[in-house]
């Protein structure tokens, strides 16, 4: 049986339109009253009753819980467990941060971080391969923009088999004037990285779904100490939404989840034969709780402002224009929304 929680004492703000009270009754999971502490306490017998647990909030401030509505939590995992360049104030800094993972991981590890945008560096510059291969000669290095791109390093890139004027079925591979990749993947091209670090993953025995539910639970863990009890995790494949599925089993889910299945545009791979992740986790219609179901459909059609991949009318300020083709047939587009399972 769930057992009731007072919380009394205290400056809690409802969010319902009523301000602030100094108490509230919790029961079934649910908020049951309001009011001053020495009404719900009179409601539940007193400050030592079993009949419910009582939380002396000493004054301090109580607010419902935040629900972040896009967030990819395995991204999250790999800030936390990674390189991450938030903050870093020059390509400098960001060598100086790879460079020290390095040390930490030891040669042909991969490292992977994420956080950056060319306009945080002074240089006002993008990394390049060069840069990372002076902070990491002997490791592989994969570094995500914030949005539709990668940076590199040339030990990624042979990987990869991305080589001297590489030009890939789908997105971007930058080359400089000789032809060379200078290390900057945009859209689906990031892609050949990923894959080439899941199958090293893979033979060091790394990918399994049990380090898939580790890396959520961490960043689920980091989520809900900042005050986030429920979360929109966009863009979600199979492999992942089978761990969701497991922790929900396990009851193992820090806080609630709902996950949006990756749909057509997701993939640099994604084709006739794309299945919804939530039919290829083997999930079954009608399943899902407060705890955790499925939500919308992610899907997308070209990339970002920021990348410069988003298909434009006009060029963009500086007089570019995204040279990145559509994630998927335009022409088919109505059928690929028709053709939407049901779960």
């Amino acid at each position: 049986m769930q057992r009731r929680t007072a919380l009394v004492n205290g400056k809690i703000y409802t969010a319902s339109g009523g301000g602030e009270v100094e108490a509230l009754l919790i029961d079934g999971g649910k908020v049951a009253e309001v009011g001053s502490t020495e009404k719900i306490l009179e409601m539940i017998g007193g400050r030592h009753t079993t009949w419910a647990a009582v939380i002396d909030l000493q004054g301090r401030t109580a607010i419902p819980g935040f629900v972040d509505s896009h967030n990819h939590v395995l991204s999250l995992a790999t800030l936390l467990e990674g390189v991450n360049c938030f903050g870093l104030r020059s390509i400098d800094e960001l060598k100086e941060a790879v460079a020290k993972k390095a040390r930490e991981l030891g040669p042909g590890e991969w490292i992977v971080g994420a956080g950056w945008i060319e306009s945080q560096f002074r240089e006002r510059r993008l990394p390049t391969r060069w840069d990372l291969d002076e902070a990491a000669p002997d490791n592989p290095v994969c570094l995500s923009r914030l949005f539709g791109m990668v940076a590199v390093n040339s030990k990624a890139l042979s990987e990869a088999g991305i080589g001297h004027g590489f030009v890939p079925e789908a997105g971007r591979v930058d080359l400089d004037p000789s032809g060379e990749p200078t290390g900057i993947l945009r859209e689906a091209a990031g892609g050949l990285v990923r894959k080439a670090m899941g199958a090293r993953r893979v033979k060091q025995a790394m990918s399994g779904q049990e380090d898939v539910e580790r890396r959520i639970v961490l960043a689920l863990r980091e989520l809900l100490g900042y005050g986030v009890t429920a979360v929109l995790d966009p863009g979600v494949t199979g492999d992942t939404m089978r761990a969701y599925a497991s922790l929900r089993a396990k009851n193992s889910l820090p806080l609630r989840v709902t996950a949006m299945p990756s749909w057509h545009g997701l993939s640099s791979i994604s084709g006739e034969y794309y299945v919804n992740p939530a039919l290829e986790a083997g999930l079954q219609p009608g399943l899902g709780d407060e705890w955790f179901r499925i939500g919308n459909l992610k899907m997308a059609i070209d990339g970002g402002l920021g990348s410069k991949t988003a298909m434009m009318h006009a060029p963009y300020k500086d007089g570019t224009r995204s040279t990145v083709p559509a994630r998927l047939d335009l022409n088919k587009l109505a059928g690929t929304v028709e053709r939407v399972p049901s779960l």
